[in-house]
């Protein structure tokens, strides 16, 4: 599973991999081509629709970024640059990166159920409000219960799975929608030496 790091300036979050910086559990992505028929002008087979690129959306836990991105989209803020990078995994190399220009939060959400009205697994230990960490049986281990082999590994954000709860917790997921005046991608593979890169206007 990929390690998602996002960079927005002004706003400080919780990244247990850039410090200062926000964790994301996930990104979502659309471009679409708007059919609206076909032109005698057009190239054979192109439709004379448009490209229409959606909002990035990102989803990550609620952490310190949170009241800040909430007035950030409330007031409709200027973000300037945002960088989305994407990363083989915990301390790996970056490989995909996105850059927002003119960037803005057009839509956020939070949430406590997912789509089943099942409760998502809370991202803070709720007797020692310690970030938990993943077993190997998929359970929950605090990092104060295990301090000895938390001081020298790696904190790590819980895989975002439903599970049964008896009682839910108000630190939960949310979802950030950014778009941008335009949005450049990068590809890098350094095992192989290829550089990629690629960007679009959206407005």
């Amino acid at each position: 599973m990929a390690t998602i790091v996002v960079d927005i300036p002004g706003i400080t979050g919780e990244s247990i991999e850039e410090a200062g910086k926000i964790d994301a559990l996930g990104i979502h992505e659309s471009i679409e081509v708007l059919a609206s028929g076909f032109s005698q002008t057009a190239a054979p087979g192109k439709s004379a629709g448009t490209g229409v690129h959606g909002d990035i959306q990102i989803i990550k836990y609620r952490d310190s970024s949170s009241p800040k991105l909430a007035q950030a989209a409330a007031n409709n803020q200027n973000l300037q640059t945002v960088e989305i990078k994407v990363l083989t995994g915990p301390g790996g190399d970056v490989f995909m990166t996105y850059e927002l220009e003119n960037a803005f939060v057009s839509r956020m959400e939070h949430e406590t159920l997912d789509e089943a009205s099942t409760a998502f697994f809370n991202h803070h230990d709720p007797s020692t409000r310690s970030k938990p960490s993943p077993t190997s049986l998929g359970g929950v281990t605090s990092l104060a219960a295990n301090q000895v082999s938390a001081a020298s590994g790696r904190d790590q954000v819980l895989p975002l799975f439903p599970a049964p709860r008896s009682a839910y917790t108000e630190h939960e997921v949310e979802r950030v929608w950014l778009n941008a005046t335009s949005v450049t991608w990068t590809y890098r593979d350094t095992g192989n030496s290829v550089n990629e890169t690629a960007e679009a206007r959206l407005i």
